[in-house]
């Protein structure tokens, strides 16, 4: 049997917490296993096997860390166990770069900046299964485009020919 592909994987952090996502499509017997310094997950995806073990730079609560598992990814919230010392420099313990985990750009905000109230939803964590029927509850369709009409063409321009174009001279058949 071969061994266990890496998922794709992004992160980001507050002073607080850490965001890891692993993209992954369809997962399913997904297993995550937390310990103060660790995250180990495997998970099945489209008739592959995926596993990581993270050793993190700093260590996590997991006792209150959170997890969402959709039908596109699977997120975690890490909870740092030493939130006075601020930001870690990087998410794992060895400062190598593996190629599957990424910033998160979508969640990243630099230790300066202002949260101004954008901090991330975690309200659906834990029961983000419930109304996943699809779309958007409360959207109905789109329609068409009342009161717009068709385009009409363009008036004025009938009968303006293009004299002297000919054909495309050079190009035997063209014209």
């Amino acid at each position: 049997m071969a061994s266990p592909r890496k998922p794709s994987a992004v992160w980001a952090q507050r002073a607080d917490v850490v965001y890891v996502t692993f993209q992954l499509l369809d997962a399913s017997d997904v297993k995550i296993d937390m310990t103060e310094s660790s995250l180990t997950m495997s998970a099945s995806s489209k008739g592959a096997e995926y596993a990581v073990d993270l050793t993190f730079h700093a260590d996590i609560v997991p006792a209150d860390c959170k997890q969402r598992i959709s039908p596109h990814e699977i997120s975690i919230i890490l909870q740092k166990k030493d939130t006075s010392s601020g930001w870690w420099p990087r998410l794992l313990r060895d400062s190598a770069k593996v190629h599957w985990l990424k910033v998160d750009f979508n969640k990243w905000r630099d230790e300066d900046d202002s949260d101004d109230g954008k901090s991330v939803d975690t309200s659906g964590f834990g029961d983000m299964m419930n109304g996943m029927g699809g779309g958007m509850p409360g959207m109905g369709g789109m329609g068409g485009m009342p009161g717009m009409g068709g385009m009409g063409g363009m008036p004025g321009m009938g009968g303006m020919g293009m004299p002297g174009m000919g054909g495309m001279g050079g190009m035997p058949g063209m014209g």
